[in-house]
């Protein structure tokens, strides 16, 4: 049986969205610069594999199964807060709604 959701962001996409370059080469997909901390050095990486690690999310049961609750909780909160970015973005009013998504989402980023 295929593993799915085994690699797991440490950084949400929507987050890394906010990086990606503005104007992406012709024949390339669109793409976030890492630099080296080390040499400075820039390189392209594709955001859907930036940032992320095999299974950090995933608890690991007893009998060898997977358990994604996790996972699945804060891809939901990610997907939740999506509305609350574009009206931070937009620079609109936020509501009480809103600001509870935009907590959560925050702790999450941050924890």
């Amino acid at each position: 049986m295929t593993k799915t959701h085994k690699r797991q962001h440490a950084i949400p996409r929507s987050y890394l969205a906010s990086w990606v370059e503005p104007v992406t080469p012709a024949g390339q997909t669109a793409a976030v610069r890492l630099i080296s901390k080390e040499d400075q050095s820039v390189r392209r990486k594709a955001p859907v594999k930036t940032f992320t690690e095999a299974d950090r999310y995933t608890v690991t049961l007893k009998n060898g199964g997977r358990d994604l609750s996790v996972d699945n909780e804060l891809a939901q909160i990610e997907s939740d807060s999506q509305g609350v970015l574009r009206a931070v973005r937009e620079k609109q009013a936020l509501g009480t709604i809103h600001r509870l998504k935009l907590a959560v989402f925050t702790s999450k980023v941050t924890g």
